[in-house]
């Protein structure tokens, strides 16, 4: 199963920056066979 969480766009900036590396969630999948997670920004 493929997962897109959305980011907000000024998380994402700090990403590209390098200001932050990762974007924690607070609710988990309800899924939990994730064969993959991809990146898009």
């Amino acid at each position: 199963m493929n997962v897109l969480l959305s980011i907000k766009p000024k998380f994402v900036e700090e990403i590209k920056n390098g200001n932050k590396k990762y974007e924690f969630r607070k609710s988990l999948f309800s899924k939990k066979n994730l064969d993959k997670i991809e990146k898009v920004f």
